[in-house]
């Protein structure tokens, strides 16, 4: 498998070959030079093993762009219609969490401050999806299966600290995100909710009042 990730990422780039759900399961993080030659960093951890190790220097992203305490409303207020079409593509692509494979949404901001979301298609990967980083990529939203856990995962986590950009999850059981400005793992919708129209799934950002709030995970 590892030949198979390397082979990717160096046609990809940079990339993150990541495997965000699942309990027991390996994370892989595999980051190369610009060139694609020499990878610079390399991580596989278990979710289940315990504390993590600190990250080597070197690895490439936007760590040194601040994380706006504000990113995760200011995303969620830009979300419109072919923001949801997106999130409706990469849960097709899951299967609606019946398949073991991962749909991946990634978000970013236009000149004109809306959002724009790509849907990455499909990587027939079990339990990851390999694609290239940007530095323009404001967000990543991506599915989990039925059958594991919710909420971002602690890999998840760490890819969300390094690159200073919010980690979504979108399930059955609702849609997560975890805050690198915060450190925390919050539920911002319960079960399906995330897939109705945009007037259903914003929240305040000061010019307009919630029509759901999102709550802590305890």
């Amino acid at each position: 498998m590892l030949f198979d990730l390397f082979r990717v990422c160096v046609v990809a780039g940079s990339a993150l070959a990541w495997q965000p759900s699942g309990q027991g399961i390996i994370d892989s993080l595999l980051a190369l030079d610009h060139m694609g030659r020499m990878p610079v960093a390399y991580f596989r951890v278990n979710d289940e093993s315990g504390p993590k190790a600190a990250d080597p220097a070197g690895l490439p992203g936007n760590s040194s762009r601040p994380a706006a305490i504000n990113i995760i409303s200011s995303i969620l207020s830009g979300i419109d219609e072919a923001v949801v079409k997106e999130f409706r593509t990469a849960w097709k692509v899951s299967g609606s969490g019946i398949m073991k494979r991962e749909g991946v949404v990634l978000l970013y901001r236009m000149p004109g401050g809306s959002i724009k979301a790509r849907s990455q298609g499909c990587s027939n990967e079990y339990r990851q999806f390999t694609f290239p980083w940007k530095p323009n990529i404001i967000a990543v939203v991506h599915t989990h299966p039925n059958d594991s856990d919710p909420r971002p995962t602690r890999e998840d986590s760490r890819v969300a600290d390094r690159f200073a950009v919010p980690i979504f999850t979108i399930t059955r059981r609702g849609m997560f995100v975890y805050d690198p400005a915060t450190k925390k793992v919050s539920r911002l919708f319960k079960n399906l909710d995330w897939l109705k129209p945009p007037a259903n799934i914003q929240v305040s950002t000061g010019k307009r009042e919630p029509t759901k709030k999102p709550f802590t995970v305890e």
